[in-house]
């Protein structure tokens, strides 16, 4: 592999260890958050009530559209709530599935699968490209370990 000329603007290079070891610990963590909201969601599954609400309005956010639905708790209360994961498959007036915690109302999210789980898969999928990034590092390590010592060089001339 022959690496072009390298544009540093007058930074120093960075150590290829510590750079794989910051690459995982961003992936691990990407990874943890993942992992506790599939574990949140799991728990709104198992003791969340199932109920049926309105889409009232669409709520638009650059290109985005986050459907706004009414639905009545099990009080009674009529609540609104704007889902955090945009969807152009709803519009107003349309029947919309609800999962919400009994314990906090407002805690109310669509309940489909492609809406639970995609900001768990999104942060899933993150934090493996992370790990797949340190693992292309680590493999490649005594190269990147000569690229550096020769543009520290460089440098420090």
């Amino acid at each position: 592999m022959i690496f072009s000329r390298t544009v540093s603007y007058g930074t120093k290079p960075l150590p290829p260890k510590p750079t794989a070891v910051a690459l995982a610990v961003v992936g691990l963590l990407l990874l943890a958050v993942a992992g506790w909201l599939v574990s949140s969601t799991f728990e709104l599954e198992r003791n969340g009530v199932h109920t049926e609400g309105v889409v009232v309005q669409l709520a638009l956010s650059g290109s985005s559209h986050y459907p706004v639905f009414k639905f009545k708790d099990l009080k009674g209360r009529e609540l609104t709530v704007r889902s955090s994961v945009s969807s152009k498959d709803y519009f107003v007036g349309d029947p919309i599935p609800i999962l919400y915690n009994p314990a906090s109302p407002l805690d109310a999210r669509v309940n489909e699968p492609l809406m639970l789980y995609l900001p768990p898969g999104i942060f899933g999928l993150i934090g493996i490209l992370f790990l797949f990034g340190t693992f292309m590092l680590w493999k490649m390590l005594p190269m990147f370990e000569r690229a550096y010592d020769r543009e520290r060089e460089r440098h420090d001339r």
